[in-house]
């Protein structure tokens, strides 16, 4: 009986901790506003120290002095095959599974992540994003030297030569490219589904659904044409030469192209968090009204108070309009609502499509890609449809924000925004050698 009654105090005393540590909250039921989530990255750094392990390694066997003979050893060549399989099969793919296990570890489980929390995932990202480049780097080492002499036809070894040194940073470039609009394209799909849940609350009838959905699906669909665009055509068209590498300086701006997406993925990643945070706010406090001021004796599923605070949308859930935060704002929210966010991110996507058309398709100058193998009308069939994808982008721009749906949601200084930054972008992203 007394060990009993010993094990029940130890229970009870561990109960009481649990219930008042910081990672509980005082009640028990819900974390202080101060509780953060706590990020292991011991599985982080040991991924950065395979990284530039890897990276030493390219370097150490690249960039060491061969004899030009050399170039066509077979052992070289299955070095070089093996680093290339190496990058493209376990290296890329690890590196973003790690990416998005950490924007994935960054979501609140029902509490705020502080300021500083949120600076330690971008610092982590950022060093994410060093790493790409010094993989990248690398991949420059897998190139044999240039003044490597032409062989017969009959020299297969030398064929597989040459092809790592025309394609190896192209096809790199171009994968990161797609697979980056890919993400970006499905973080923003997500993003908009969310945001049309939440902006239901604004229209206090069952007809704002329809009206929010119809625009989330007018948005989603004109972008993933876009996407479509962009990795069956403008893709397929760079990759199809056999180009001889890319030029000097074009390196750097491939480079830039990349890390824009990421930062792009990055931010709107951090910003749906934050605006997640707000909605769980939201509901528990729309909860504690309910319980508060709705008796259960009076309480009918079906109900519809035109005149007061509140509206039922459906199966008697109700919606008040006038939920105040207060201090449970959550403190990292540089945008105030979530329409400019997505006016933000559209904007995003505009940008980077300049990149797209103006850099990847200059005929002036020093040229992105060495084109010798491609005709006359391979050239304007690539700007054909890089003109395609800015048309697609910029036409959606300027017809969804004269949709009724975001008129009809009292947001009406967005669509003058969006009408705005349309308009901007036609001179911003139209480069006048398009129409030439």
């Amino acid at each position: 009986m007394v060990r009993r009654s010993r094990s029940t105090s130890s229970d009870r005393a561990r109960n009481a901790t649990r219930r008042n540590s910081p990672e509980s909250g005082p009640s028990g039921s819900r974390p202080e506003e101060h509780t953060y989530v706590r990020i292991d990255d011991a599985t982080i750094i040991e991924g950065f120290r395979r990284l530039n392990d890897f990276s030493s390694q390219m370097h150490h066997v690249f960039r060491t002095t061969r004899p030009i003979e050399d170039e066509h050893s077979l052992d070289v060549i299955n070095a070089r095959n093996g680093l290339l399989a190496q990058l493209q099969n376990r290296l890329l793919p690890a590196l973003n599974e790690d990416v998005r296990n950490l924007l994935g570890s960054s979501a609140a489980e029902g509490g705020f992540i502080p300021q500083h929390q949120l600076r330690t995932i971008q610092r982590i990202i950022s060093r994410l994003d060093v790493t790409m480049s010094q993989i990248h780097n690398s991949v420059i080492g897998i190139w044999p030297s240039r003044q490597v002499p032409i062989a017969d036809d009959q020299d297969t070894h030398y064929g597989l030569v040459k092809t790592y040194r025309c394609r190896a940073l192209v096809k790199k470039v171009v994968v990161d490219l797609s697979n980056c609009f890919v993400q970006l394209m499905a973080g923003y799909e997500d993003y908009l589904t969310k945001l049309s849940r939440s902006r239901t609350g604004n229209v206090p009838a069952p007809e704002g659904i329809r009206l929010v959905n119809s625009a989330h699906e007018y948005i989603v669909s004109r972008t993933s044409k876009a996407s479509k665009i962009i990795t069956g055509k403008l893709i397929p068209y760079i990759t199809r030469s056999d180009q001889d590498i890319l030029q000097d300086g074009w390196k750097l701006r491939a480079d830039i192209i990349n890390n824009l997406l990421l930062t792009a993925f990055e931010k709107m990643n951090v910003r749906m968090a934050m605006e997640e945070q707000r909605q769980a706010i939201i509901r528990e406090l729309r909860a504690d009204r309910r319980s508060r001021e709705r008796p259960e004796a009076s309480y009918t599923p079906y109900r519809y108070e035109a005149d007061g605070p509140e509206a039922v949308i459906s199966d008697g859930e109700s919606v008040p309009s006038d939920i105040d935060l207060g201090d449970r704002e959550p403190r990292y929210n540089p945008l105030a609502t979530p329409d400019l966010k997505v006016m933000d991110s559209i904007v995003t996507l505009g940008k980077l499509l300049r990149i797209l058309l103006v850099r990847l398709t200059s005929m002036r100058g020093n040229a992105p890609f060495r084109l010798g193998e491609m005709s006359s009308a391979d050239v304007i069939s690539l700007r054909r449809v890089c003109e395609q994808i800015y048309f697609e982008i910029h036409d959606s721009l300027d017809q969804v924000c004269r949709m009724r749906p975001i008129t009809d949601l009292t947001i009406a200084t967005l669509a003058k925004d969006l009408r705005d930054s349309s308009r901007r972008l036609v001179t911003y992203i139209n480069p006048p050698h398009c129409h030439a």
